[in-house]
């Protein structure tokens, strides 16, 4: 047998390159540098309806430096989230995302976005909104589109604990005290109400009748909540349009106290399919979709504003309250990637774009 002996020299030499290989390991001096998903924009993109090939995505956008990574949960998990990418929502530590088509809510973690669960059993999910700890809700339009309802979403187990059924195509819901205020838009039918849901019981409470198909809500400085209606478009045999028939869209304003409705704004035309209704920071401004603009609308105003606030059309629009920013999403040609403006909310200046996934939507997590 040989022994191998080192001198002092070698122990030397040795000393030194085992030094240079620890100086070079990570430390947690660049722990600052990684990217978290919870600590920026999240963006949802619908992605094609290519019956289940599965282009939905979800895009990041960090405001510390402005850049965007896309494909986020795709990176995260070696596959795609599939079709209809509806919306994405923080809670808690963990990222939803309401996977319409695919009838499920992917469940990520908010930081890694790397997979957590998946709550299955769901009917058209439109969008997900966190309770407590244990309890969440999402609005469904039901499997013929037209059976609204809201899920209980048991949040330890990613079950469904009970559905509570409302009008007709339950879209966008906006939290007002212990209450979930859903916006009933049809779905594939027609509704005019919103339904008030107590988040103590999960027991419906209040039924309030607006304009035709309202779509989403928002609640103001004043304790009013906002509710914007697309009107009902008619058609007759060949496809033309029955103006005598139809009905102009809305915007309504609801005491929260009183479920009463205060004002109900009609629209010019028949043609403007109003949408996408967003408010400030400081709740005393809103903005909408109308008529192939965006438009603002005071809170303490009587009038619908004739003047476009943006003379340019968007699919979706989202508001940053952080950096004072109004977002709004250009589909392009439905099936390119699409780009995400950001403009300024005082002056509507433009600041930049963002290119994003294909069709980004109003489903924004800011």
């Amino acid at each position: 047998m040989k022994f191998f002996y080192l001198n002092k020299n070698y122990l030397l030499i040795l000393f030194v390159i085992l030094a240079t290989f620890t100086a070079c390991e990570p430390t947690d001096d660049n722990e600052d540098d990684i990217v978290t998903y919870n600590e920026g924009i999240l963006i949802s993109n619908e992605g094609a309806f290519d019956n289940g090939a599965g282009t939905g995505s979800i895009s990041f956008f960090n405001r510390a430096d402005a850049s965007v990574e896309n494909n986020i949960f795709a990176n995260a998990n070696d596959r795609p989230l599939g079709n209809v990418v509806q919306s994405v929502s923080l809670h808690n530590e963990n990222a939803y995302i309401v996977v319409n088509n695919a009838n499920v809510v992917e469940v990520v973690e908010a930081e890694t976005f790397k997979s957590v669960g998946t709550i299955e059993g769901l009917e058209l999910p439109r969008y997900f909104m966190g309770i407590d700890n244990n309890k969440a809700y999402v609005s469904q339009w039901g499997s013929d589109g037209v059976t609204g309802s809201v899920a209980v979403i048991d949040l330890t187990t990613n079950t469904i604990a009970k559905t509570i059924a409302t009008d007709s195509g339950a879209e966008r819901m906006l939290r007002v005290g212990n209450e979930i205020w859903v916006a009933c838009r049809g779905g594939f039918g027609l509704a005019n109400s919103i339904e008030v849901i107590n988040t103590e019981t999960d027991e419906l409470t209040q039924t309030i009748t607006v304009g035709f198909n309202p779509n989403s809500l928002q609640l103001d400085y004043n304790n009013k909540v906002w509710a914007i209606c697309n009107g009902n478009t008619v058609y007759d045999a060949d496809w033309n349009v029955d103006e005598a028939a139809s009905t102009v869209g809305s915007l309504s304003k609801i005491d929260a106290a009183t479920y009463t409705l205060e004002s109900n704004l009609a629209f010019s035309s028949i043609y403007g399919s109003p949408s996408n209704l967003v408010i400030n920071a400081e709740n005393n401004m809103l903005y909408y979709n109308y008529n192939g603009q965006v438009f603002q609308h005071d809170v303490d105003a009587t009038l619908l504003s004739e003047t476009a606030f943006i003379a340019k059309s968007f699919y979706g629009l989202g508001f940053d309250n952080i950096d004072n920013y109004l977002f709004g999403t250009d589909v392009k040609d439905y099936i390119s990637r699409g780009y995400v403006f950001r403009y300024n909310a005082a002056t509507a200046e433009v600041i930049d774009s963002l290119h994003v996934g294909v069709i980004p939507n109003a489903g924004f997590s800011f």
